[in-house]
């Protein structure tokens, strides 16, 4: 409990006990002294009165003892203990404190034995069951715990005199004195007691005797009364009668959150009322949680008054409090703690954010929790990138999404990344200072540091997850630039740069650049109409204070148009700023405005950003370009859909696509000369395409190129395993081995348990299980090597690597890494850089023989540049590297000899390097792959070449980079327009808590309960939705069309009414997969396929069930009416022919039908039988 939320649910005793008024009752066995009764009559307005004792007190005080040194009071203390030890009676010593308790327990175990002696001086059960009764001799040590209501039973020790009470300090009156002599005596029983008292630790008393300290002591305890009295009673009667009015202020407040809230809330709050009491909702609760902190800071200030109080200001002042109050609800701002919004905002999300006006209510909790505290607000960025990305509900499934959000919750999510690493460095700089402090000791502190860094770890995780799916799904291009000049040009441009590779910001498609929303005067307005005409802003013009026009530019009349706000919100908003001639609105800080007004503007057909082709024509001639496709994906759908495939298949078509932008190529298009413009197509012998896998382990890059499937270190039962997986049962036990031979070789080698290495080659898969299945020594490692059995290896060792280059990074490696990696792979070329401080590479370059250095630059002043790489002459280098702010600086020494670069690398011992191998050599590379973080590309590509190497990366599930070089701008500007790149939105899978992290009996509850009440407590799992299967939906529904439609004509005909039914239910159930799959977004023809065999087979069944049931009915009318026929004659011959009736009719029967029909005509005979027999009787009566 903060000392905030004590004072917020502060009452006094006086005021509590004042509510029972006349009804007030109470017993006590010490009310101390005559001051200290009459305080507690006047306070509480009662009567005293002593009811005498029913057993005559059998009390003794002894006579006090003062000591003047601290080994004197000690030794006189356990002196007297142990001489009433001696008479086999009981001792209760008491302390004033906890260490002077275990001080005496220390000296007293010297001379007595151990387990004579008690501790009672922690708060506890075992504790207190172990002084609950006394036994002769014993000794209870004590602080002043025993001294308070303790009952220690002292039958055993009655008859020597009974428990002897020592108090060591003195008591700070006499109600505390009479409490701790009290443990003695009780009920009539014998008891002793006396305080020895250590003038030092008298402050002022040392030549006093024990009476004058205790009448100095009741003279100041009577003062103190006396103080309360005028003074802080009089604070706390005045705040007593405040917090009745702050009551009934909380209670008018909580009527008003109530009618204020919404119809569904209300309606459950009025159901709920008849059942049980009402709980306040999250939002109600917080509201008062914040107007109590508030409450309790006003009471902090009244504690700041000095003596005497003036009881009419203050109520004054409360008076003013309570009209803020009220004030600051009304306008929305009652809460000035961010982390209550964060609460709200968070609740909002989890349950009610679907709905469109709690949306932007969640949204604005959130500004608002900035507003207070945006250095702290890591939990409000993830809310708010958490609220755009689940979005709100616009038609019953269908959601609505703010425009870009992908990208700005990105932003957010980033937002909060850069407040949760300051914070982690903090921790983590704690953790460091507290091991050299306390070096190999766990102390609570680094529990707790240890915890919290664990705890914050997780979350960043999770949002840097969150905000690398967000961005996969956005399919970002890349462009490339790359300016050329010649030695000439470098020498005559004065800064001696003959190659610049400019790297531009990653943009998605069909995105272009958000307009930005400036408020201007309307004197302003014809300046910025041009800036609207081009989509670059939206002006928002201030007519008067709550009048606000937005001019914007519309879709289909292509030109400016306006309308004036009436969203409240947003006029509230759009008033709360400082209006100057011109007010650019900041995004960041403003992204609930800017959501606003581009949905507002949307609804009026207008344009709310910049065509994303438009940055794309200031490429400039003359320059080389590389266009880079990152995460595009694969889906099966009638057929595999390649969206890496397609953007090659389109790069080389010679017609253009036929889509929403075409209107806008066209005129990209007609921009081209004609020299230039049938040159735009990427020609049939373009090999200039590359395939590049980003930082992957180097251990799957072994496995995804080797030839050859290597197991390592395996026990014997997954080795057989392995084996039995790669071989078949025909050729393991069945086909000899002449016949058919296994499609590998396998090489074994076994680790023994003494080092020893057996090694097996060139071997029969039967052959190695056998020699496993032989091997008796345990604790065996096996390895395992499949000769040439990677069939995805074999296929880029036949179509892929032999045409073309390869090219590998090792990033971010140290020196002996560096080293390590020159001296096994072999390349064509190396390029090494580094990343070391100015002077450190100013020496290197110094000592090279090279004319021109890669130097790489941070562009941090264009948002629309990510980097800058310049290959500048060796005679400018110095002054370039000057020139740069950053203390770190790196640099590429390109093509560079591998004995020059281990020279280099010896020079920087604390650089960081990036080394890159162009046109590797294959075998030397696998030797050289670990399990460190690589870059690998595929280069000089061709158009099928490309398309082979994807189809074996997406069978291993790596992502890769689609990059085109060697293009010119109109190419590039072509290239990304066709490319076939579609984007799905992102949908949350599941909402964890970090408590969910962790299991129940570890769980660190008090770090997860701080965490969580700053809104660090939720883990979002995301996923980008996949795309709806709409060539299969149709398939579907083209055939529960037909099968609708064939049904149908047959039940009208009657023809085959039964078998129409069935057609007729297997397109209507064709129709729920297809609603499935479109809602699902997922659909497998296999499933289909085994659910409309099992749907057909049993139609069949029940089919030929009814066949069968019509086909005996029909049998039996037959036989029953041949039977009828054959006792009529049976009837008229009954007397001649009587003993061939039944085998005549049986014979009948026989040749009536076949072998199905048989049984049936029997029984129709017996039945004849009867029918016979009746008839006899009938023609004898």
């Amino acid at each position: 409990m903060t000392s905030e939320t004590f004072m917020t649910n502060f009452l006094s005793n006086r005021g509590y006990f004042k509510k029972y008024r006349t009804n007030l009752f109470g017993l006590t066995g010490t009310l101390g002294s005559d001051a200290s009764r009459k305080v507690l009559t006047k306070v509480y307005d009662v009567d005293l009165v002593i009811i005498p004792s029913s057993y005559k007190k059998q009390y003794i005080s002894f006579p006090d003892i003062l000591t003047n040194s601290e080994s004197e009071w000690l030794e006189t203390i356990c002196n007297r203990a142990i001489n009433e030890s001696n008479k086999d009676r009981g001792t209760l010593i008491i302390c004033e404190t906890i260490a002077r308790s275990q001080q005496l327990a220390a000296k007293l175990r010297n001379c007595r034995h151990s387990s004579a002696l008690k501790l009672y001086i922690m708060n506890n059960m075992d504790q207190e069951k172990n002084v609950e009764k006394i036994k002769p001799g014993e000794i209870i040590i004590a602080t002043n715990l025993a001294g308070r209501g303790t009952d220690i039973k002292t039958d055993d020790i009655k008859k020597h005199g009974g428990l002897h009470v020592i108090i060591t300090f003195m008591p700070s009156n006499k109600r505390v004195e009479e409490q701790a002599f009290g443990r003695t005596a009780r009920q009539g029983k014998p008891g002793t007691g006396q305080k020895i008292l250590n003038t030092s630790h008298l402050s002022n008393c040392k030549d006093l005797n024990t009476e004058k300290i205790t009448e100095t002591r009741d003279e100041n305890e009577k003062q103190k009364l006396k103080d309360f009295m005028e003074g802080e009673l009089e604070v706390i009667i005045l705040k007593d009668d405040l917090f009745l009015k702050f009551c009934n202020l909380l209670k008018g407040i909580r009527t008003k959150i109530r009618e204020k809230a919404d119809i569904s809330r209300k309606l459950k709050q009025q159901a709920t009322v008849l059942f049980k009491h009402v709980h306040p909702s999250v939002l109600e609760s917080n509201i008062i949680l914040s107007i109590e902190e508030r409450w309790a800071h006003f009471l902090r200030k009244i504690d700041s008054e000095e003596f005497p109080i003036n009881r009419k200001k203050i109520e004054q002042d409360y008076e003013k409090f309570q009209q803020e109050i009220i004030h600051d609800y009304d306008q929305n701002c009652v809460i000035k703690n961010p982390y209550y919004h964060i609460i709200i905002g968070n609740d909002l999300v989890m349950n009610d954010s679907l709905l469109n006006d709690n949306y932007d209510k969640a949204m604005t909790h959130f500004d608002q929790a900035i507003k207070l505290d945006e250095r702290h607000s890591a939990s409000v960025y993830v809310g708010k990138g958490w609220l755009l990305l689940k979005g709100m509900r616009r038609f019953m499934l269908r959601k609505k999404q703010d425009v870009n959000y992908k990208s700005t919750a990105v932003i957010e999510f980033n937002k909060a990344l850069v407040v949760l690493s300051e914070e982690m460095s903090i921790l983590a700089t704690m953790q460091i200072l507290l091991e050299q402090r306390c070096p190999h000791i766990q102390t609570p502190l680094s529990k707790q540091l240890f915890q919290k860094i664990n705890i914050l770890t997780s979350y960043i995780n999770s949002l840097e997850k969150a905000i690398s799916i967000i961005e996969k799904s956005q399919r970002f291009i890349q462009i490339t630039e790359i300016s050329q000049h010649s030695t000439t040009e470098a020498k005559s441009n004065r800064r001696g740069v003959l190659k610049e590779t400019i790297l531009h910001a990653k943009f998605d498609k069909e995105n272009g650049k958000l307009c930005d929303i400036d408020l201007i005067s309307p004197n302003e307005v014809h300046r910025h109409l041009a800036s609207v005409r081009e989509r670059k802003k939206i002006i928002i013009v201030v007519e008067n204070e709550n009048i606000f026009k937005v001019i914007f530019k519309q879709k289909e009349k292509n030109e400016c148009d306006s309308f004036t706000i009436t969203n409240q919100h947003l006029i509230n908003d759009l008033s709360s700023f400082h209006h100057e001639e011109i007010t650019i609105l900041d995004r960041s800080k403003h992204s609930r405005v800017y959501a606003l007004i581009y949905e507002a503007v949307t609804s009026k057909n207008g344009y709310i950003q910049q065509d994303f082709l438009e940055p794309l024509k200031s490429l400039k001639d003359g320059r080389t370009y590389e266009v880079a496709f990152n995460d595009l994906t694969v889906r099966k759908d009638c057929g595999t859909i390649d969206q890496a495939i397609k953007t090659i298949d389109s790069a080389f078509s010679k017609t253009e696509p036929e889509s929403k932008n075409d209107r806008v190529l066209s005129l990209m298009t007609l921009s081209v000369p004609n020299r230039v413009r049938k040159n735009i197509e990427l020609s049939s012998d373009y090999k200039d395409i590359s395939i590049s896998i980003m930082e992957i382990n180097a251990g799957v890059l072994k496995e995804f190129l080797n030839p050859n499937i290597e197991i390592k270190q395996v026990t014997k039962e997954v080795a057989l395993a392995q084996l039995e997986d790669n071989s078949s049962f025909f050729h393991c036990h069945l086909l000899p081995e002449f016949w058919s031979p296994d499609s590998c070789k396998v090489n074994l080698e076994m680790k023994m348990n003494n080092g020893r290495l057996k090694e097996k080659h060139d071997l029969q898969i039967r052959d190695v299980i056998q020699i496993i299945k032989q091997q008796t020594e345990k604790h065996v490692d096996f390895n395992l090597t499949f000769m040439d059995a990677n069939k995805a290896s074999k296929v880029l060792n036949e179509k892929v690597l032999i045409y073309s280059n390869q090219t590998i990074e090792f990033i971010q490696f140290d020196k002996a890494n560096v080293q390590e990696k020159l001296n096994k792979i072999q390349s064509q070329n190396v390029v090494l850089e580094i990343t070391d401080s100015k002077e450190v590479l100013i020496d290197v370059i110094s000592l090279l023989e090279t004319q021109y250095v890669e130097i790489s630059f941070e562009e941090k002043s264009n948002k629309n540049i990510e980097s800058i790489k310049k290959t500048v002459e060796r005679a400018k280098v110095e002054e370039t590297i000057n020139k740069i702010n950053s203390s770190l600086v790196t640099i590429g020494l390109i093509d560079i000899k591998k004995s020059i670069a281990q020279g280099i690398i010896d020079m920087c011992p604390n650089a960081s390097f990036l080394i890159r191998f162009i046109n590797v050599k294959l075998e030397s590379l696998l030797n050289g792959l670990d399990h460190e973080l690589v870059n690998f590309h595929f280069d000089k590509l061709k158009k099928e070449t490309a398309k082979i190497l994807i189809e074996q990366v997406r069978k291993k599930n790596l992502d890769f980079i689609l990059k085109f070089k060697n293009l010119t701008n109109h190419q590039t500007q072509r290239l990304i327009e066709i490319a076939p790149i579609e984007q799905e939105n992102i949908d949350i899978i599941k909402v964890k808590t970090l408590s969910d992290l962790f299991m129940n009996e570890s769980m660190p509850q008090l770090e997860l309960s701080e965490f969580s009440q700053r809104g660090i407590e939720y883990l979002l799992q995301i996923n980008e939705k996949g795309f709806i299967p709409w060539r299969s939906i149709a398939v579907v529904v083209m055939l529960a069309a037909i099968q609708m439609g064939v049904g149908g004509a047959l039940m009208a005909t009657g023809v085959g009414g039964t078998i129409g039914m069935g057609l007729l239910t297997e397109g209507l159930v064709d129709l729920t997969i297809a609603g499935v799959a479109a809602y699902s977004r997922k659909f497998s023809w296999s499933n289909y396929a085994k659910q409309k065999t099992l749907s057909l087979a049993i139609s069949a069944i029940s089919m030929g069930i009814s066949s069968i049931k019509g086909a005996s009915k029909a049998a039996q009318n037959i036989a029953v009416g041949i039977g009828s026929e054959m006792s009529e004659q049976a009837a008229t011959h009954t007397i001649t022919h009587t003993k061939t009736i039944i085998h005549g009719i049986a014979k009948v029967g026989h040749h009536a039908g076949g072998h199905v029909l048989k049984s049936f005509a029997i029984q129709a005979a017996s039945q004849s039988l009867l029918v016979t027999i009746d008839g006899l009787v009938s023609i004898r009566e």
